[in-house]
């Protein structure tokens, strides 16, 4: 698989230098009443790709967050709920808690308790 990727990287590179060095003429920039100077049309494409992906990045990275932070609270609640069970008179005879491998299941069966 890696060298899958690598190759994949590599005719990345090769197309974009073939880009860069094709598109080379000046272009300018306005934004917002900023005015830049001229430069490489190749230049300008390349870094509103990198501002693109960082905010697509920071966008993401804000929906794992949330998502972190959630898995946590429900962990904390399912650990006090084991709690409450292990206290309850009678308690010796309840199961051990089991846990679930979701590395063996697909999508058309169902996760095996181990």
């Amino acid at each position: 698989m890696s060298n899958v990727l690598l190759v994949v990287a590599f005719i990345l590179g090769v197309l974009l230098t073939v880009f860069g060095v094709q598109n080379t003429e000046g272009v300018r920039v306005n934004f917002l009443g900023f005015s830049t100077g001229s430069a490489p049309l190749a230049l300008v494409i390349l870094a509103s790709a990198l501002v693109g992906a960082a905010l697509t990045f920071l966008i993401g990275l804000r929906g794992r967050i949330r998502t972190s932070l959630e898995l946590r609270r429900r962990d904390r609640r399912v650990r006090e709920l084991e709690a409450e069970l292990r206290a309850r008179p009678g308690a010796s005879a309840a199961p051990p808690p089991t846990t679930v491998d979701y590395s063996a299941a697909d999508s058309t069966t169902q996760p095996r308790p181990q």
